[in-house]
């Protein structure tokens, strides 16, 4: 999980993760020995899509889980989510 490939406008195309969300908003020192596995669902009605990016790293999980309204989605709106509460959560310590 750590070697993922594609990007967020491939999963629109395909079925699969790609390499988005979560690990775009981590400082660069945590990018390598951080694994990560994103995914898509549409269940339909009003359900709409579900979208679930998870980052695996020694130290610790982080999982973002998005519900997006509608059949149709700009795929990049809920990756940033993910990007955006793994910029908010983590921090890079001035040593």
């Amino acid at each position: 999980m750590k070697h993922v490939r594609g990007t967020v406008d491939q999963q629109q195309q395909s079925t699969g993760g790609g390499r988005w969300g979560i690990i775009d908003g981590l400082p660069a020192n945590l990018v390598a020995d951080t694994s990560i596995k994103n995914g898509w669902t549409y269940y339909g009605g009003k359900d709409g899509w579900h979208v679930n990016c998870l980052a695996i790293n020694p130290a610790w999980v982080l999982n973002v889980m998005v519900r997006v309204q509608g059949n149709s989605v700009v795929p990049s709106v809920p990756a940033s989510v993910c990007q955006s509460v793994a910029q908010q959560l983590t921090i890079t310590p001035d040593l």
